[in-house]
């Protein structure tokens, strides 16, 4: 009996179990190797997958409501319109935005309501977002 399981597992795993395990555990690290290599040069990929909201976009410093506590002067406003779902990558891109702009930082307003979906359609309300493109003196 303990030659017919010994056989099932030559068959199963290759030459030998052990060999069969080393194998998996070997492609294991060198998977888990390429995916530190893959997140290294990401900003919004961490040691434990996809950050949604990561506190500094590149350079630009994010104010949600609130004004930066330096003097500053403002060089943009930004405007989009969206729903509730979309907010994150509306702000994202209001940041990147700014980056291309040369601006130091960005405030972030509360969204504005524009279009009221219909009762129980609550997801598909729009909103407008607003952002000013900041430059520290």
């Amino acid at each position: 009996m303990s030659r017919n399981v010994s056989e099932l597992l030559q068959s199963r795993w290759g030459k030998s179990p052990i060999y069969g395990l080393f194998s998996r555990v070997a492609r294991l690290v060198q998977h888990r190797k390429a995916q530190q290599r893959m997140r290294a040069n990401s900003p919004s990929l961490g040691h434990r997958g996809y950050r949604s909201n990561p506190p500094i976009f590149g350079r630009v410093d994010v104010y949600r409501d609130a004004k930066p506590q330096v003097a500053y002067k403002q060089v943009g406003f930004l405007t989009n319109d969206g729903r509730v779902f979309e907010r994150e990558e509306i702000e994202q891109s209001f940041c990147k935005r700014a980056q291309e702009m040369g601006g130091d930082g960005v405030v972030i307003l509360p969204p504005v309501k524009s279009l009221e979906a219909p009762e129980g359609w609550d997801l598909y309300t729009t909103f407008v977002y607003e952002a000013v493109v900041v430059v520290y003196e």
